[in-house]
């Protein structure tokens, strides 16, 4: 599993800060006036906006320990996340095998 990073730590987004369009990406969520998409976190890498929500959490033993969570774009490759403490920071990878 080859894992790349810049290391750099991103702030996080919340549903408010998402433009219609990028909302529109999300329609799985409640975006009414008092619905629960607004306080979700999002960030943005390499042109695409991803939520939380579409990660899955490593396990212990993963191939992708030391991470928080992974979206798989393929069967080979995909991006990885890794949270700060504070919850609203992000470190973000791609990875392939």
């Amino acid at each position: 599993m080859i894992i790349t990073t810049n290391h750099n730590w991103r702030l996080s987004l919340y549903g408010y800060q998402l433009t219609d369009q990028e909302q529109a990406e999300f329609d799985w969520l409640d975006w009414g006036k008092d619905g629960d998409a607004w306080g979700e976190t999002f960030f943005k890498y390499k042109g695409q906006v991803y939520s939380l929500d579409e990660f899955m959490w490593v396990s212990p033993g993963s191939p992708f320990e030391g991470w928080d969570g992974y979206h798989s774009d393929s069967f080979f490759s995909g991006v990885v996340v890794r949270l700060a403490d504070d919850g609203d920071h992000y470190q973000i990878g791609t990875y392939r095998s």
